[in-house]
């Protein structure tokens, strides 16, 4: 169970989260963001809101270093990357200890390093359904959506699937789900934070979408 007291807020930050379903365009998507001057992109590493939110609820003294050591660990298996534990302890000095605040100081030091002016963004697909916990971790924070064509969804994960037929269909259904929340959400948190985009589009015509 979530304990959503412990969820806190950074006002002073503009993260992005990248989202998607699954073969509809999310790691594509996150290597163009990351093509973005000002802009830092992981794609699927940290994961905060599906490793971390849910397995730590900050109740005691050590459990932010236990969760920030734990990542650390998984991060360097899984994708060969260096989190230095001390230094995101460090920069939580002096700050209240709730998840926000770790989410940011663990993805300000794997990607920014000190960076002036410079933003964070991770692709984490799949969640969709958690995006109004981020856009209120984070204010300021904004999101990317991308929609593909669910044929092109469901022809994608068939392909490289190992799951029995017909359980691919379930990639439809995934869209189908995303393509009735996502547009609520815009609704209530505006299209000022929630970008919607096509695939379609991005691979068309790929300076008017980056723009």
């Amino acid at each position: 169970m979530i304990n959503y007291s412990n969820l806190g807020k950074v006002e002073n930050v503009k993260p992005i989260w990248l989202s998607g379903v699954y073969r509809s365009g999310t790691t594509f998507l996150a290597a163009v963001v990351n093509n973005i001057s000002n802009i830092k992109a992981s794609s699927s590493t940290v994961k905060y809101l599906r490793f971390c939110l849910p397995h730590f609820n900050l109740d005691s003294d050590n459990d932010h270093k236990k969760l920030i050591i734990e990542t650390a660990k998984r991060v360097k298996t899984r994708w060969q990357l260096d989190l230095n534990v001390q230094n995101v302890l460090n920069s939580l000095e002096e700050k209240n200890i709730n998840h926000a605040e770790i989410y940011n100081a663990i993805m300000n030091e794997l990607l920014l390093a000190n960076e002036n002016e410079v933003r964070w963004a991770e692709k984490l697909a799949m969640q969709w359904r958690d995006i109004p916990i981020f856009l209120k971790m984070f204010p300021k924070g904004k999101v990317i959506h991308i929609f593909r064509d669910p044929r092109d969804v469901t022809s994608s994960y068939k392909k490289m699937t190992y799951e029995k037929w017909p359980t691919f269909l379930d990639a439809a259904l995934n869209c189908k789900a995303a393509m009735i929340d996502l547009p609520n959400f815009q609704e209530n948190f505006g299209d000022d934070r929630i970008m919607i985009i096509k695939a379609e589009e991005l691979a068309y015509n790929l300076p008017k979408s980056i723009k």
